[in-house]
């Protein structure tokens, strides 16, 4: 079963957006537009997330993964 769930997570292809308390975690996206303090945009197979709130760092990145702190005020997404 543990290697099922590995498998399934190194093989996974949809993206997650999840919110927490002064966090956003985002997975399986294909680039990092853009960067600020008060702005993030990032581009998935099918739209754009634009990230607008202050004070807006990453604290954890790996391979496809991100992890900002901040305060956040809207995530809009711009279908292609």
């Amino acid at each position: 079963m543990f290697l099922k769930n590995v498998k399934n997570y190194l093989q996974e292809k949809d993206y997650n957006i999840n919110f927490y308390k002064n966090a956003l975690y985002i997975n399986n996206y294909q680039k990092i537009e853009q960067i600020a303090d008060t702005n993030v945009v990032i581009l998935f197979d099918s739209f754009l997330l634009n990230i607008k709130g202050s004070h807006i760092t990453v604290d954890k990145m790996l391979d496809k993964e991100i992890l900002f702190n901040g305060f956040f005020e809207s995530v809009t997404f711009h279908y292609k």
